[in-house]
């Protein structure tokens, strides 16, 4: 995310629209509760360096770093197991899967 410019927001509660239970849960495994509550239903909107100092992002860079910083980063992870990483990931985000799976039907 671009520190100076970038935002993020959940503007449900001003578009009148609500989240479906598994988009829900899969922003509230990466949020802590009280941000997912105040975001939710306030409609707030954080900036970028707020956003990585609540963990909502994982960096926060110039804009002219960000392919270079997804770069090393997919660099660091292309000799993991492929398999295996769908596991652990799946294995972390299991419950969120099963709502948004649910969802489909």
């Amino acid at each position: 995310m671009k520190p100076e410019q970038g935002f993020f927001r959940l503007p449900g509660v001003d578009l009148e629209i609500t989240l479906p239970l598994g988009m829900g849960s899969l922003i509230n495994s990466r949020l802590s509760p009280n941000l997912f509550r105040d975001l939710l239903l306030t409609g707030m909107r954080i900036g970028g360096l707020e956003a990585l100092g609540k963990k909502v992002v994982d960096r926060a860079v110039p804009a002219d770093q960000v392919l270079g910083q997804a770069v090393s980063l997919a660099a660091s992870l292309a000799g993991m197991d492929l398999r295996t990483f769908q596991t652990l990931k799946q294995g972390m985000f299991a419950e969120s899967l099963v709502l948004l799976n649910k969802s489909q039907i």
